[in-house]
């Protein structure tokens, strides 16, 4: 009986099937399913790059915001101030990293010939082994010099920041290295794996016992070390070549873009740590390791600028001088529309944020976080009006703007800190990035009121070429 009543049902089924796939509708609607799927494939294909280049971004972002909340939490406030103090000695070597190796760096790996790619990738491998050399002569001259002066605790810091810091750079041209000759894919997993490396070491020494502050410059750095050695040696063994790529290749290409950049990344870093070492000498470490917990939350914001600056110093020099001023709008006003709105929120829900992610003992600095996010937002706007001057080659103007705001910040923070410590630094930053932004977008609306009057589109900015294989 069974059996035939399954005989019996078949059919039905079949049937039913079949009426339904060739019903007046059945075609369109399957067809509008395949329409759908192969237009979803192919917007995966198309965006996949950017998901996993946001991927990649996240995951190293994050990896140093966990860090800091796990060390924020674990060590005594005495301490996290101490870590502090090495951090703005590592943000010193990384602001002149950025400006003399990672900016030319994403304007020269994607114009390396095939054949060069390996010497390429050992000649950066080299400056980095040049550089390591350098950073440790110099983190021994300081160490002897604050021994000198009964300071050997700032000596250790500089130690620390200088050889680990150094590790963690490497890793940072690694990765931009990786994203040019391979894939966001393949530095996202990298970066996975250095993030899980991260973090659970620190949670291993933890709970083996209580922690110190320098064991975070010997996680970070011997993970970030081991990191970039696994992309450079893939790079080594993946690429093709034999045509030379010398060091002397290499520093006369970076030395074009550097004469400037180092200069601003000298006066970025006076503009932001110098003013938390002069915190810390005038309030005490304890003062800088609260400001420091409140400016963390702040990283979300600076990783959204420093990825919109790279991504614009490529798409500014390809735009036509007549549509530059539209192009600026575009980008500008709803950044800061967006950034003003984030402001207003920050505003809102500081105590309880700082309390839920650092703890209670951190709460009563959370008054800090809008201030600093109005300065961040302002100094977005000036990051991004110099970065599309710089784009259309007028170098000058793209950081002068920035060099008079961070000699104000100097300044005035002086004056104002030592004498109201945490507001003073709170005033100090705001009315230096009003001055900044009010300046970057002066020059840059003078820039593009005297380009309008001569619509040439002949007019290119200079580009500095690779050097050639015989000079």
């Amino acid at each position: 009986m069974e059996r035939a009543a399954l005989r019996c049902r078949r059919p039905m089924d079949h049937g039913w099937l079949r009426s339904w796939d060739s019903g007046p509708g059945s075609r369109s609607v399957s067809s509008r399913m395949r329409q759908l799927v192969a237009w979803a494939a192919t917007e995966w294909r198309r965006r996949r790059a950017l998901v996993w280049l946001m991927f990649d971004q996240g995951i190293f972002a994050s990896t140093n915001f966990a860090l800091n909340v796990l060390f924020a939490r674990w060590l005594s406030v005495r301490d996290y101030g101490i870590y502090s103090v090495s951090f703005s000695f590592f943000l010193f070597l990384a602001v002149i990293h950025w400006a003399t190796v990672i900016e030319p760096l994403i304007v020269q790996a994607a114009r390396v010939e095939a054949d060069r790619v390996r010497a390429f990738a050992v000649a950066l491998l080299k400056a980095h082994g040049l550089l390591l050399l350098v950073i440790t002569g110099l983190c021994g001259v300081g160490f002897a010099a604050a021994s000198l002066f009964h300071a050997r605790q700032v000596g250790w810091e500089i130690i620390c920041a200088g050889v680990g810091g150094n590790m963690v750079l490497m890793l940072l041209t690694a990765r931009r290295l990786c994203l040019v000759f391979f894939s966001a894919r393949m530095s996202a997993l990298f970066g996975l794996s250095y993030c899980l490396g991260v973090v659970l070491s620190a949670a291993l020494l933890h709970r083996l016992g209580d922690i110190a502050w320098f064991e975070v410059w010997i996680i970070m750095g011997g993970w970030s070390g081991a990191a970039a050695l696994a992309i450079f040696g893939r790079l080594y063994i993946r690429a093709s070549g034999k045509e030379p790529f010398t060091l002397s290749d290499l520093f006369r290409f970076q030395s074009t873009y550097a004469r400037w950049g180092i200069f601003s990344a000298l006066f970025y870093w006076v503009r932001g740590d110098a003013l938390l070492l002069i915190l810390a000498q005038s309030a005490g470490v304890e003062a800088l390791a609260q400001t420091r917990v409140v400016a963390t939350l702040c990283n979300p914001l600076l990783q959204v600028n420093a990825a919109l600056n790279a991504s614009w110093l490529v798409r500014f020099p390809t735009v036509p001088i007549p549509e530059r001023g539209a192009e600026m709008r575009r980008k500008l006003v709803p950044y800061a529309l967006v950034g003003l709105a984030v402001v207003v929120v920050t505003a809102l829900i500081d105590r309880p944020l700082v309390a839920a992610v650092f703890g209670a003992r951190y709460a009563g600095a959370a008054w800090l976080l809008p201030v600093l996010y109005l300065a961040n937002v302002l100094g977005g706007l000036e990051t991004l009006s110099g970065g599309g001057l710089k784009a259309w080659g007028a170098l000058r103007s793209g950081y002068l703007p920035h060099f008079i705001s961070s000699v104000f910040a100097l300044a005035l923070g002086s004056l104002l800190i030592p004498r109201a410590g945490i507001a003073g630094l709170a005033y100090c930053s705001a009315a230096t990035g009003v001055l900044g932004a009010a300046l970057a977008l002066g020059t840059l609306w003078g820039h593009l009121r005297r380009a309008s009057l001569d619509r040439d589109p002949s007019r290119v900015c200079d580009q500095p070429t690779l050097p050639n294989r015989g000079d």
